[in-house]
């Protein structure tokens, strides 16, 4: 458990020191419409957000989005 928790202090200590300092998002309340610009869909696709799977990384907050975030859809 150790490794693990001293590999993800690692990553963020790296996402914090580039610049501009890279941030995730996994703000999407469920029933929001799904931006596909923004997310990509898990296991069911839908117009809605059901839950999110994985965060969204930005390249600075509310910038240029480096990878899409995973989300649950649903109708």
């Amino acid at each position: 458990m150790t490794h693990y928790v001293d590999s993800c202090v690692e990553i963020c200590w790296f996402m914090v020191i580039q610049s501009p300092p890279f941030y995730l998002s996994c703000i999407a309340p469920p029933g929001e419409m799904v931006d596909t610009s923004k997310y990509t869909f898990y296991r069911t696709s839908g117009r809605y957000v059901d839950f999110v799977v994985w965060p969204i990384l930005f390249d600075r907050e509310g910038g240029t989005v480096i990878s899409k975030g995973v989300v649950q859809g649903r109708n």
